[in-house]
């Protein structure tokens, strides 16, 4: 993938962060490196390198936590990455596992941190970080920060956001526009220091001249559709005034969460040039995924060394990890556990009373679903919803069972096909009661700090009790996984 060591890589490079306009404190970090020489840049700059010795690091951290522990986590998460790559300049290692074991270390860092230190427990911070080495970028990600490619007039999001929305757009359960108004769009997976192990998701792309690379926080992404960011970046003559012009439209369309946006421009004859990648799909390649069912329990031993760690107090499930290293996958079954989700919450009261529930209950069932009048086993009736978006998704609620409407389902799918729509169903519920326990944990720590600064915390405490009972009620009423299967066993063919 990388061209010959003849040549000169120029990097035109700046990166901007901004509290934003609700915010009282900003809990994002930007850095931008020149691991060549160890220096770190915090104004524009023109970076000039041969290709042989081009090596680059752009990150930027959005910090959760409240109070200044995001703004702790988001600090350690960049800086702590430039000290592990510079230590590992002269490592046998590849560029992928210089970054992955930076990600890594970065973590244990803060997650060592939060636990020795009362006021920082629960802090933790999303990480898109772009390794850049010669002429090729490795973009890792923790979390829903973004990474997009600009190449030839055309932009490409080369990261996927690790949130509970993101998963189910990846799935198909949900489309993009619906994404932005539903209940759990504040939920991410996974993030830096939340637990002592992490899955880093990695991407490559072999940079040609006049390509653009755009790291930013979920305040901008969240605020500015790929097109416009397309627009901005090609009609803005430096990198610099499009940072400010993103930066600027976010804060016109409400600016309710801190901003940062890191953007780079790669010239010089060490390039190929831009006419080289006819199509840019296949441009990108992914070296890491992650996937919330399978994550690979890591860690990163004082030493640095890399070791799988068991997640304490989690019951172990089967899986498999797939890893893909230089264009081969490799498949193998290790213990894995559901991952723990993280909520974006601001320790702030204004933002708590908009939170929105996650998820709805009580909803009125479809007549079609609902038993008819003069059935002879109206007891034998059940059925299971988890909201009315995933009613939509067959992937997502539980069969209805023993009313004579059932009938046509047992007769369309043999009993293997139910027995595999049974699995997914459960295991989808409890992945989503997964995600409700760690938005709990979320809301109980944001009440404590709330009343320890001695502001009311009555809405919280009303959304607890509200998430409490909805999940004793999935508790009690769902049908467990061998209910499911002895009722498929006796009505199935």
């Amino acid at each position: 993938m990388t061209a010959s060591n003849s040549g000169l890589i120029t990097t035109n490079v700046a990166g901007i962060t901004d509290v934003g306009l609700r915010r009282k404190n900003n809990e994002d970090n930007f850095l931008i490196a020149d691991l060549t020489t160890g220096r770190v840049f915090l104004i524009p700059q023109r970076i000039g390198h041969r290709i042989s010795e081009n090596r680059l690091l752009l990150a930027v951290s959005d910090g959760v936590g409240g109070a200044s522990s995001g703004e702790v986590a988001s600090s350690m998460a960049v800086h702590s990455m430039r000290v592990e790559l510079l230590r590992r300049t002269k490592a046998p290692l590849s560029p992928f596992d210089r970054l992955v074991q930076a990600v890594e270390k970065a973590n244990s860092l803060i997650w060592s941190e939060s636990q020795a230190n009362p006021e920082r427990r629960g802090m933790a911070a999303t990480i898109t970080a772009a390794l850049i080495e010669k002429n090729v970028a490795y973009i890792a990600e923790v979390g829903d920060s973004r990474g997009y490619i600009v190449h030839s007039g055309r932009i490409k999001q080369i990261t996927t956001d690790q949130s509970l929305v993101g998963m189910m757009i990846e799935r198909g359960l949900l489309t993009p526009e619906q994404a932005k108004t539903s209940p759990g769009r504040n939920i991410i997976l996974q993030s830096l220091g939340y637990q002592s192990e992490v899955k880093v998701a990695v991407t490559s792309v072999e940079l040609t001249v006049g390509d653009y690379l755009l790291l930013c926080s979920d305040g901008l992404s969240n605020k500015i559709k790929d097109e416009e960011m397309l627009d901005y970046v090609t009609k803005h003559d430096s990198v610099e005034d499009t940072c400010k012009a993103l930066i600027e439209l976010a804060k016109e369309r409400g600016g309710e969460d801190n901003i940062t946006a890191v953007l780079a421009r790669f010239e010089g004859d060490g390039l190929k040039p831009a006419e080289y990648v006819s199509r840019l799909t296949t441009h990108i390649e992914i070296l890491a995924a992650f996937d919330p069912d399978t994550p690979r329990p890591r860690n990163v031993s004082s030493s640095g060394t890399v070791e799988a760690t068991p997640t304490p107090n989690r019951q172990p499930t089967t899986s498999s990890y797939t890893s893909v290293s230089a264009g081969k996958s490799s498949t193998q079954t290790t213990p894995t556990t559901l991952p723990h989700s993280v909520t974006k919450l601001e320790a702030k009261k204004e933002a708590t009373a908009k939170q929105e529930p996650v998820l709805n209950v009580g909803q009125e069932l479809p007549s079609e679903a609902k038993p008819k009048a003069g059935s002879t086993n109206p007891d034998a009736y059940k059925t299971r919803e988890l909201s009315s978006e995933r009613k939509k998704s067959e992937g997502y609620f539980t069969l209805s069972f023993g009313s004579s409407n059932a009938a046509p389902l047992f007769s369309k799918y043999s009993r293997d096909q139910l027995y595999e729509r049974n699995n997914i169903a459960h295991h989808q519920i409890n992945l989503a009661m997964d995600a409700i326990l760690q938005q709990l944990e979320g809301f109980r720590s944001l009440l404590y700090w709330t009343e320890q600064n001695g502001e009311d915390g009555s809405t919280i405490a009303s959304y607890i009790r509200r998430l409490e009972s909805f999940l004793r009620t999935i508790e009690s009423q769902h049908l467990s996984a061998e209910e499911a299967r002895s009722i498929v066993e006796k009505f199935s063919r």
